[in-house]
């Protein structure tokens, strides 16, 4: 599937309980650091990589999905899609990738654990999980990786987004 952020770094592979062994696609993305005025929020302290209006990496890569013709947002709790930060602007999925992110839910069997910006378009959903350096896949993200996959899902509609800092003289 081509995306429109990052650049492609491979994949990881998994062994999970339920759907066996699954690999799920590497992107990098690079954030310049904002040096612009703060939002009134800053989500206890996550790192802003642009204006108040998106300054997060979630809503960034959110919107560039949008760009690309994709209904998306970061899933900022359960039933509570974001497409901008100030001000705080939601999404609506249509119902069928509403159902999809519900059945996925019960299949999950797990509170939380939902990948941290979906996407939809033409029928096909995508989901991105973004970490920075010394973050970590948690256990409940795994699971709703496996359950998504046993509710139909594919492994490559899933990708995990390694997010870095550019350096000073790329900036």
């Amino acid at each position: 599937m081509e995306l429109p952020f990052g650049t492609a770094a491979g994949s990881v592979r998994w062994n999970l309980p339920r759907s066996g062994t699954i690999d799920v696609q590497l992107r990098r993305v690079r954030f310049g650091r904002w040096r612009g005025s703060p939002p009134a929020s800053t989500w206890n302290g996550k790192r802003q990589v642009g204006s108040p209006e998106r300054p997060f990496a979630e809503l960034a890569i959110a919107h560039k999905l949008a760009q690309a013709g994709w209904v998306s947002a970061w899933v900022y709790r359960p039933g509570l899609y974001l497409s901008s930060w100030e001000p705080k602007v939601s999404v609506a999925f249509p119902a069928e990738a509403l159902s999809i992110l519900a059945e996925i839910g019960r299949a999950c069997a797990v509170k939380g654990g939902c990948w941290d910006v979906f996407g939809w378009r033409a029928g096909v959903p995508i989901f991105a999980e973004l970490k920075w350096p010394g973050d970590h896949i948690r256990p409940s993200q795994r699971k709703w990786l496996d359950a998504a996959v046993q509710t139909g899902v594919l492994p490559d509609q899933f990708v995990i987004v390694q997010c870095a800092w550019r350096s000073s003289r790329a900036e």
